[in-house]
């Protein structure tokens, strides 16, 4: 409102000065001034503020960001714990968070006429319209029909047939999420699918097909009366709903193919696609040398009149088939890889003679020999060169009743040579004979295999000869068979024997290298001429073992009652010997010993009867508390005459660190190193006299 008021003023002067005014126009003016009763105060208003049926217009409204007022319908008021302004909805129950959540007043038109509870914030599909509403009912994730159209969930109770809101997008708040109403346990953040199995239930179960996959939402606050779930519907789509699939006219054993001309996906059958779904012999596949693929059975597969699962491929691929492995043997040429392709089983006296350059892939499969005869199950002619490898292929020889020296698996020939890899290959003597038999002077090498002896005749996994060599092998022997023995001679490196009575591993005059003997009573491993860093271990049985030895370097005896290393005539270094219930060390003859480490646990360390016998460098320990825990003892005989630089370690005060028989001896003991024990024996004096000449040297 503009208000105009002119005040008039003399403006005669006489003295440079304003005279003042003396008339009544300004009390006039102001006279004129309109009522301010019934306007509207600016600031600091006292009451509301009643516009009746005129609108306010404004550039811009700012709330009251601390409101003190009710809120109810029709009410907007700021929220400040969710940062905007809420608006009260029709009919009082809900309250629109503006600008964070979407809500839609529709009618319940559940076809079972059930109210919808605000409390089970149940989940509503889409089933048409009525009256300018969208009509829903209760949403199931059952098929396309029934969840197809979910919208969203309730977030006030709506009478059957009334109207009532639910909210597609945003915060449905005061509800128990805790998962209890749905027989489940809910957190804070937990995907929330609808349910397959109750209509207008959520659950946070994944649903696997055939079920529909709808997110309804997620759990903001799992709390019993105080939850938040918000609502974001994300209906799951079918096959054919993707933008670059077409699906017409589905039926079983359909598949789907690619067509690049309208960049689709399409279904098609297996006959339009390209795929034969039913096998006609001699029309739509092929025959093996006229055998057809069809039929159930083992396929028989035929080569000249003849039948077999032998196969050798030319250098094009294709096989030439054979009914036995002897014949494929006689038809195979240096080169040729002999393919097995079924496990065979002979009966008859057969030989297979192996031949230079001829391999033989058994592909995993077994070829057996059960025959009551001396016949081997493989040979090598002897006096001739073989190498050749046999590879993936269980050999098993079953049945025979003759010596140790017949009927093995694989047999080596007389004066023969060569080389034969056995990787992935297995020979199993179930009968009287060897796995793997080296015949006399057979200079042959052996590398990979794995060979049994499994019967009561006490026959070897493994028996070279000498000259033999046998590398990364391992051989087992029961009823007192050796697992591999080397005999008059022969190399190993790399193997482990393994017997139940008899020897782990039996070393001939040849060279023993890195490789491991096991027996339960028998000896672990047994040395007669060189072996170099081996294990011998034994239960009841010596660990360890040699005699007349050359030299024994970096071994390792250990048994539980026996003897760890027992030698005669023999040069150590470097040994450990370990009992636990007898002598770590037995030595015997002129035995030299240099740098050995002896320990026992119940019994004496170290057992030496022979003057000729040397110690020199070792370790002697014994951990028997016991008066019998003696260093080293001769029992009833004499001791080692030398024991140099040696430290001994015994457990009982009252345990001499040297003990002999009944008869006095003078021993050459220097640099030794005593502890825990007693001294030597009463019968045992210094064999070292010490002469000093006229200048101080002394001369031992």
């Amino acid at each position: 409102m503009a208000i105009n008021i002119n005040i008039p003023i003399e403006d005669a002067v006489t003295d440079g000065s304003l005279n003042p005014v003396t008339s009544n126009a300004v009390f006039d003016a102001l006279a004129a001034l309109p009522s301010t009763s019934g306007l509207v105060p600016y600031t600091g208003a006292t009451q509301d503020v009643d516009l009746g049926e005129f609108e306010l217009k404004s550039g811009q409204v700012e709330f009251d960001q601390t409101p003190t007022g009710t809120a109810g319908v029709a009410v907007m008021r700021w929220n400040d714990t969710d940062g905007t302004v809420d608006l009260g909805l029709k009919g009082g129950k809900v309250t629109l968070q503006v600008g964070q959540e979407q809500v839609l007043r529709v009618v319940n038109k559940t076809a079972t006429n059930v109210n919808l509870l605000e409390s089970n914030y149940q989940a509503v599909r889409v089933t048409g319209a009525q009256g300018q509403r969208l009509k829903v009912d209760l949403a199931l994730a059952t098929n396309d029909l029934l969840s197809a159209e979910t919208i969203g969930l309730v977030t006030e109770t709506i009478n059957n047939n009334r109207e009532g809101f639910i909210t597609t997008s945003g915060l449905v708040r005061g509800i128990n999420t805790t998962g209890s109403l749905q027989s489940e346990t809910w957190a804070d953040g937990d995907v929330l699918y609808l349910s397959p199995t109750t209509a207008g239930n959520v659950t946070k179960v994944k649903p696997t097909a055939p079920n529909h996959l709808v997110i309804v939402g997620y759990v903001v606050s799992a709390h019993i009366t105080q939850g938040t779930i918000f609502v974001k519907v994300d209906n799951g789509y079918e096959l054919e709903e993707l933008h670059n699939v077409l699906i017409t006219s589905v039926a079983d054993n359909n598949l789907l193919q690619y067509d690049s001309a309208t960049s689709l996906w399409k279904n098609e059958s297996l006959s339009t696609a390209g795929i034969q779904p039913t096998l006609v012999s001699a029309t739509n596949i092929k025959t093996v040398n006229g055998n057809s693929l069809l039929g159930s059975g083992d396929l028989v597969i035929s080569s000249g009149g003849g039948s077999g699962i032998f196969g050798i491929p030319n250098a094009s691929g294709v096989y030439t088939y054979y009914a036995t492995l002897t014949l494929a043997m006689a038809a195979a040429v240096s080169g040729n890889t002999i393919e097995m392709f079924a496990d065979v089983t002979e009966t008859a006296a057969v030989t297979v003679t192996l031949k230079n350059g001829v391999n033989i892939n058994g592909n995993g499969h077994t070829y057996t020999l059960n025959n009551s005869g001396l016949t081997h199950a493989l040979t090598v002619a002897v006096t001739v060169v073989t190498s050749c490898n046999i590879l993936n292929l269980n050999v098993i020889r079953t049945g025979s009743t003759g010596s140790i020296y017949d009927n093995s698996c694989l047999i080596l020939g007389t004066n023969g040579s060569g080389t034969i890899n056995c990787s992935g290959s297995t020979f199993r003597n179930s009968g009287s004979g060897c796995g793997i038999l080296f015949n006399t002077n057979s200079i042959h090498e052996i590398n990979y295999a794995v060979a049994y002896s499994t019967s009561t005749y006490g026959a070897f996994g493994i028996f070279t000869s000498y000259g033999a060599k046998l590398n990364n092998s391992i051989g087992y022997g029961t009823s007192g068979g050796t697992g591999i023995r080397c005999h008059n001679g022969g190399d190993i490196q790399n193997c482990t024997g393994v017997s139940d009575s008899g020897y782990g591993i039996f070393g001939g005059s040849g060279n023993q290298c890195n490789s491991v003997g096991i027996s339960t009573s028998g000896s672990g491993f047994y040395v007669a001429a060189n072996a170099y860093n081996c294990v011998g271990r034994s239960v009841s049985g010596v660990g360890f073992e040699g005699s007349s030895a050359i030299n024994v370097v970096g071994c390792v005896g250990v048994s539980v009652s026996g003897i760890g290393i027992s030698v005669n005539i023999s040069l150590l270094h470097s040994c450990t010997g370990i009992s636990s219930s007898s002598r770590g060390f037995q030595l015997l003859g002129a035995s030299k010993a240099y740098n050995i480490t002896s320990k026992s646990t119940s019994s004496y360390s170290v057992f030496a009867n022979a003057a000729t016998i040397e110690i020199h460098n070792s370790n002697i320990i014994c951990d028997w508390n016991n008066a019998g825990g003696i260093g080293i003892s001769s029992n009833t005989t004499i001791l080692p005459s030398i024991i140099l630089n040696s430290t001994f370690l015994l457990a009982n005060a009252t345990a001499p660190y040297l003990f002999n028989g009944p008869t006095a001896q003078a021993v050459s003991t220097r640099g030794n190193t005593y502890k825990g024990g007693a001294a030597y024996s009463v019968l045992i004096t210094q064999a070292i006299v010490a002469t000093e000449d006229t200048q101080g040297n002394i001369f031992l």
